[in-house]
């Protein structure tokens, strides 16, 4: 998975140009030599992690109703359930497993790191399905085990109709436009808004490859939350070149807009704006995994180059979202919510750490460099980069 293309034989441009965000695709043997990173009871066995986030879904066919349950679950929770129409769907599954990570990096070049939110992984038997439904983000879907049937239906407006009488946001009129059987190694692309529903064709495992799109209530309330611990009382509502009041009851226009101004001066911060988009999309989805060091254990510099020489090794955490990012006339590097600027000669570094597999190493050999040791030296402490020795076991495969 290190290095093949997830898209095998794929034309960016075209798939860009044809499909991103515009209509589906369905591409037979993405990935020819497939071999699932997971096993269904590997699954289950993360559902029953209280860190992890896992659903139950059950349908009563013949009252064509949804079951909801969510997670962690009891072992014998799985040993009652029946031979159809259910099926497990754990988030996240890429912080926990390498070898499902690594699906995440095999975009690389195809789509940002930062707009991949995540692989959920699910485990379905004869039937088993969420029903019809649509997201708000792109989807790739990576058939890992057995058999899925997806059916298409056409995009979806704003105001189409949903089931009252489900626990799950599942559209109540479903036309079908198209219908897919996928095997192991198919994928099937589906852009934001687009009804589909998949059902199991036996036992079968699939790979939900879900995009990150904020919407404009998330950018709004949070830019805006940060825009108010930015707010001075001293920046207030002037109007000392207006005329006596004529109309003492109005509130005028122009008192409208000296007050619309005065709320666009301080939201509209362009550069204020990319330095907090920068730290919130790289704001980890678990931040309770990571742990920052205490000030009197934090890393020196002079004792990181020491194990580097010796041929220390250094792992992203999981979990961790990098990024980079050129804004103002500044490059930063942004890591689980903290931005910091780059000099130009730790930028190289900067950009091989953003770029690694998931739970692959760098032993970037001995570095002398003041500002790329202080570099890493925050990282290791902030809990996004692990020091790892020279003799500790060897990446996963």
């Amino acid at each position: 998975m290190d290095s093949a293309p997830l898209l095998q034989g794929l034309d960016a441009a075209d798939f860009f140009a044809r499909h991103w965000q515009r209509r589906p695709l369905l591409l037979r043997q993405a990935l020819p030599d497939w071999t699932c990173p997971l096993s269904p009871e590997e699954l289950a066995g993360l559902a029953l992690e209280p860190d992890v986030e896992s659903r139950l879904i059950s349908h009563q066919r013949r009252e064509d109703r949804y079951r909801l349950e969510h997670g962690p679950f009891l072992p014998e929770r799985f040993a009652t359930l029946p031979e159809r129409d259910w099926t497990l769907l754990v988030q996240a599954v890429d912080h926990w497993v390498p070898a499902v990570a690594a699906l995440t990096r095999s975009l690389q070049n195809l789509v940002a790191n930062w707009r991949i939110e995540d692989v959920m992984v699910s485990y379905a038997v004869e039937g088993g399905g969420v029903g019809p439904h649509y997201d708000h983000y792109d989807v790739l879907l990576i058939q890992g085990l057995g058999q899925r049937r997806w059916r298409l239906g056409p995009p979806v407006t704003e105001e189409a109709p949903l089931r009252a009488d489900s626990p799950l946001r599942l559209l109540r009129d479903f036309e079908v436009q198209a219908d897919y059987l996928l095997e192991p190694g198919d994928l099937l692309y589906v852009p934001p808004g687009w009804g589909h529903w998949g059902e199991a064709v036996g036992p079968c495992m699939t790979y939900s490859l879900g995009m990150r799109a904020p919407d404009e209530a998330e950018l709004v309330a949070h830019w805006t939350e940060q825009v108010l611990t930015r707010c001075s009382p001293f920046r207030r509502y002037r109007d000392h070149a207006r005329p006596a009041a004529g109309r003492a009851a109005w509130l005028e226009e122009e008192d409208v807009e000296r007050a619309r101004q005065l709320l666009l001066q301080r939201l509209d911060d362009g550069e204020g704006f990319a330095r907090w988009l920068g730290s919130w999309l790289s704001e980890p989805r678990y931040p309770e995994l990571f742990t920052p060091a205490e000030p009197d254990q934090a890393m020196t510099a002079a004792t990181l180059a020491s194990r580097l020489a010796r041929g220390g090794r250094l792992l992203p955490r999981p979990g961790s979202r990098w990024l980079l990012q050129r804004s103002g006339g500044a490059t930063r590097l942004c890591v689980n919510g903290y931005c910091q600027p780059l000099a130009a000669s730790s930028l190289a570094l900067a950009e091989q750490l953003c770029n690694l597999l998931p739970h692959r190493s760098l032993q970037p050999g001995p570095v002398s460099r003041p500002d790329c040791l202080e570099l890493l030296c925050r990282l290791i402490d902030q809990d996004s980069l692990a020091l790892l020795p020279a003799d500790s076991p060897p990446d996963e495969a």
